[in-house]
């Protein structure tokens, strides 16, 4: 049995602090939605679709000469929807109906679906998938795996599904139905707590890491697209050089950690003065940006001096579009100013 190549494109490296993230004007799920776009960040940070093909070759041995006799080709198609405020999510799961070629047509070609995650996670498969199967040229099997998992406090869980095809030889032929898969990684987090950790801001929950969300979505600009000078400031990067966090040109900013936010703060505007009272020196990329502080020079990075009261929104608002969207270090989003 063989597995062609997946159609799904949508994971990265872990940890990548350039571009790993789709172009924000293409759909992050390989859902293959024309609609996507109208959707909101949390449909694109807790959905994906995932497609496998495969091939079983019926081999007959005969006098230590292999032949192929048989064959089935199918697809397995996966739809999961996980919970960005919750640890129960689930995931539709389809076997195809099979293409059946010479044997495989009149040969009863039996498996089942079997699912492993780490331990913190477990799995339950209903409908057709609950038990063993039996290839189908007319209708396809369908069921849904229920998922239902643990974080403890301040932790984040990286997992993803493996998948595994088991089954005994068809009747009359010796090699057993054994493939498989792992799908594409999820993480689930419980570290959005008050600097004290006393307070939880969040409730814990699970998104696709490597989809990028975009501040405010395609259609509509972020809220920063209200703040003059921060927006003419991230304006003037994303129009310039590698078009930095601006959507559709595929180059992410990542957020990074509180300890390399400060350092990239002290590295740019803690060394300048402001040039009249009441402003405040804005810098883009953002300090809380894998790519702030002296990660690149112009005309890819700039600052500007702004009115305090802007430099106050525009960190709530970015502290509240992390949340909102469970945007940890590492993980890659755009901002939208209509650059």
């Amino acid at each position: 049995m063989s597995k062609a190549a997946s159609t799904w494109t949508g994971k990265a490296p872990r940890g990548a602090t350039k571009a790993n993230a789709k172009p924000g004007y293409t759909d992050p799920t390989g859902c293959n939605n024309p609609w996507w776009y109208l959707l909101s960040n949390q449909w694109i940070r807790t959905t994906n679709c995932y497609t496998e093909r495969f091939r079983i070759d019926l081999i007959l041995i005969t006098d230590g000469v292999p032949e192929q006799v048989g064959e089935a080709d199918f697809t397995t198609r996966s739809v999961t929807t996980l919970n960005t405020t919750g640890l129960n999510w689930s995931e539709s799961f389809t076997v195809s109906a099979a293409n059946l070629y010479g044997e495989a047509q009149t040969t009863p070609i039996s498996m089942s679906l079997l699912e492993f995650t780490k331990p913190n996670t477990q799995e339950t498969a209903t409908g057709g998938l609950s038990g063993p199967f039996t290839l189908s040229s007319t209708k396809p099997t369908s069921g849904t795996i229920e998922y239902s998992s643990k974080v403890n406090k301040m932790q984040a869980v990286w997992d993803a599904t493996h998948y595994v095809l088991d089954g005994p030889p068809p009747p009359g032929f010796q090699d057993p139905i054994a493939t498989g898969y792992v799908g594409p990684e999820w993480r689930c987090d419980d570290q959005f707590w008050s600097r004290n950790g006393r307070r939880r801001n969040k409730a814990p929950g699970c998104v696709f890491p490597f989809q990028a969300a975009t501040d405010a979505g395609i259609l509509f600009p972020s809220k920063m697209f209200g703040l003059p000078g921060i927006r003419q400031n991230i304006a003037t990067v994303q129009q310039n050089g590698v078009h930095i966090g601006r959507p559709g040109y595929g180059v992410p900013l990542h957020r990074t950690t509180e300890a390399q936010k400060n350092a990239n703060r002290a590295a740019v505007c803690d060394k300048l003065k402001p040039p009249s009272p009441g402003l405040s020196c804005d810098e883009y990329p953002f300090a809380s940006t894998a790519e702030g502080g002296t990660f690149y020079a112009p005309p890819n990075r700039g600052i500007a001096w702004v009115p305090q009261a802007e430099q106050n929104q525009q960190g709530g608002y970015l502290s509240a579009f992390y949340s909102q969207n469970r945007i940890l270090p590492g993980d890659p989003f755009y901002m939208n100013v209509f650059a």
